[in-house]
């Protein structure tokens, strides 16, 4: 009975655990004020986060508690960070301003730089990606930041025009903007409920 006693103990411990890492991980906070101007997926496929559009100078946070992997100024990326949130490597690109190091330990919500126009970069954003373990020049492990950030707070830096991810269908898409499939049909002159990915929809 008494081992029966332990084996449960740790059972609930486990699961407990189990539940709190979960918590945690969707308790992420968006990094920036601003609004999304391009989608994980466009560019024919070739674009590996989300941009969120806003002046330069403005305070980037970091979604999550992590370590600075890499802090440096790239042809590409421009000023850019890496931080290493928990099974994730996010970056942060074209920043105007980093204000952490590498080896850096950081706090969720912690200010690590400023929104900028750097790198091969057109207009002020922050260009962000999220990858399910290291980040790899090839973008393997690279996911949609929006499964990650979550559909509260994509409603709220939402845009006024939608590009169309894969498996994406009018319904979906009216449901996720709490609008309905005749009204964007409407709006964007659709004859038809087909729509195909990397086409742009006007929510607004």
């Amino acid at each position: 009975m008494r081992v029966l006693k332990v084996i449960l103990f740790f059972f609930c411990i486990f699961f407990i655990g189990q539940a709190e890492g979960a918590a945690e991980e969707k308790q992420w906070k968006w990094p920036v004020e601003g609004r999304i101007s391009d989608y994980f997926g466009t560019r024919n496929g070739k674009h590996f986060g989300i941009d969120i559009a806003a002046p330069t100078g403005t305070s980037i946070a970091a979604m999550q508690g992590g370590i600075v992997t890499r802090s440096y100024f790239s042809d590409s990326y421009g000023h850019v960070i890496f931080i290493k949130h928990r099974d994730y490597e996010a970056v942060y690109a074209h920043m105007n301003k980093r204000l952490v190091k590498e080896g850096e330990e950081i706090l969720q919500g912690q200010i690590i730089g400023q929104v900028g126009n750097t790198g091969q970069s057109n207009g002020a954003h922050l260009h962000l990606e999220i990858h399910k373990g290291a980040w790899t020049i090839a973008k393997t492990n690279a996911i949609n930041p929006l499964q990650i950030l979550g559909e509260k707070q994509n409603a709220v830096v939402s845009a006024s025009v939608y590009v169309v991810q894969k498996d994406d269908t009018l319904v979906s898409i009216a449901r996720k903007f709490g609008t309905t499939v005749e009204e964007l049909k409407a709006k964007n002159r659709l004859q038809k409920d087909i729509i195909y990915p990397s086409q742009k929809l006007h929510i607004n």
